[in-house]
């Protein structure tokens, strides 16, 4: 929420993308502020609920997963996959944002975040009957990492 050295840069509280206003009454990015906007960015896109404002790394309690800041350390270093499943309230998607959150802002990554339920209606909208082609996946390939929550579960019958 700071300012850069510029002494144009102004916040946008909106967005809090740093942006400097120009004569034609336009604004743009502040050029100073260049890595902090982009990530600003990639935290804007993945379109976090409100509730998730405080959901970080650092804020989830670790006394009943003691092995779980190891697997994250492996997670955001991209050597291994991560599975979470338990009961409602465990704090799996707690997790899940704090672990985007902490790719984007911490190591520069790329993340998109999904609802497994949503993500498959959009797949059958998108669906050509008329020539059976299968939905294109090449959108993954602008992603360095995919989060699918609520994977097997969300179920408009209530059912998981």
């Amino acid at each position: 929420k700071q300012k850069c050295s510029s002494s144009k840069c102004i916040l946008n509280p909106d967005s809090f993308i740093h942006f400097i206003e120009m004569p034609n009454r336009t604004t743009k990015p502040c050029p100073n502020c260049g890595q902090y906007n982009l990530k600003l960015r990639y935290l804007e896109r993945l379109k976090l609920p409100a509730e998730a404002l405080n959901k970080t790394t650092n804020s989830f309690e670790y006394d009943d997963n003691p092995l779980l800041p190891s697997l994250l350390k492996k997670v955001i270093n991209e050597e291994t996959g991560l599975y979470l499943y338990g009961p409602y309230g465990v704090g799996k998607t707690h997790i899940v944002y704090g672990i985007a959150r902490r790719m984007i802002w911490h190591y520069s990554r790329r993340v998109k975040l999904i609802n497994h339920n949503e993500h498959l209606q959009s797949i059958k909208r998108s669906w050509n009957d008329s020539d059976h082609q299968n939905p294109s996946f090449e959108w993954l390939d602008k992603y360095d990492c995919l989060i699918i929550d609520e994977f097997g579960g969300g179920m408009k019958t209530g059912k998981k």
